[in-house]
């Protein structure tokens, strides 16, 4: 395997993961915003869905089976 072909797999394996990601936040607005309604997230909690790390979303996903308010699924 040539450099240019290791450049080329690293590439599409961040890629992936990227898009796994995306699709891991999409999922939870999606969930969170089923169970207690609304059209989208306020700004707040966009920011904190933008910067949780892998762990915290699996946090925040499993809060979100118990809470009984948007801000008890989110906060640290």
């Amino acid at each position: 395997m040539s450099i240019a072909d290791m450049w080329h797999e690293q590439g599409r394996a961040k890629g992936r993961e990227e898009g796994l990601q995306e699709g891991r936040l999409a999922m939870l607005r999606r969930l969170v915003l089923l169970k207690f309604g609304g059209q989208s997230l306020d700004d707040r909690y966009e920011a904190i869905l933008r910067a949780a790390a892998p762990d915290a979303i699996d946090r925040y996903s499993a809060r979100l089976l118990i809470a009984n308010s948007l801000s008890s699924v989110f906060e640290d």
